[in-house]
């Protein structure tokens, strides 16, 4: 068994409608920030670039490429924008606090994204929960969507709480519970095991088609 990407791993960096307000520099080392003029500072921008632009304040929801810090870079992972690390895909720039290099930028095939672990517990923020995800060993905060308990997730995103699992087909929203636990799923404890974070488990569907 193991969990269905809602979402392809390819990102593409986020980046307004008019683009980043670059500085003089045009080029610069996103992990030195040394080429930069004044106050300009080296961030990733649309299609994989680096450019020295002014510092901005974050808008209310998700960032902007001029609202982050040194070495991150505004993207979208499984439907969370946020400012998140930049490392090397060849491991020689790694992700801080336990995080891992998962996710490969459109246009900068050596750069990827680092995606940090979370628990069931944390607080992912807006329209965000901690689930599994098919490409870290861990739960991340992903995008919450319209599907329910049972629903099929084919296309859509699960509710808070929820994760996307193939465990029938087609793949449905299942509840999150922490294996060992005695109390979770009504009583039963935590009976579904997940592949990609042993320490998650899932509550069995409690129609005829679930196993």
């Amino acid at each position: 068994m193991r969990v269905v990407p809602s979402l392809a791993l390819f990102l593409s960096l986020y980046a307004c409608a008019e683009g980043p307000r670059e500085a003089a520099q045009m080029t610069c080392d996103l992990f030195e920030d040394t080429l930069c003029e004044g106050e300009a500072r080296c961030r990733l921008v649309a299609g994989g670039q680096t450019r020295c632009v002014e510092p901005q304040s974050a808008p209310a929801q998700g960032c902007i490429p001029e609202s982050c810090p040194p070495a991150h870079a505004c993207v979208s992972v499984e439907g969370v924008l946020a400012c998140r690390p930049i490392c090397l895909l060849d491991g020689t720039q790694s992700c801080p606090l336990g995080g891992q290099c998962s996710y490969p930028v459109e246009g900068a095939p050596h750069l990827g994204v680092c995606s940090s672990p979370c628990r069931l517990a944390d607080d992912c923020g807006f329209d965000a929960t901690c689930a599994p995800s098919p490409a870290t060993p861990y739960p991340i905060c992903v995008g919450t969507g319209p599907a329910g308990v049972g629903d099929d997730c084919t296309d859509r995103r699960c509710n808070a709480g929820l994760a996307c699992l193939r465990v029938t087909t087609p793949p449905r929203c299942y509840v999150l519970c922490e294996r060992g636990s005695n109390d979770s799923c009504d009583g039963q404890g935590c009976p579904g095991a997940i592949t990609s974070a042993e320490s998650l488990g899932y509550c069995p569907l409690s129609d005829p088609d679930s196993p």
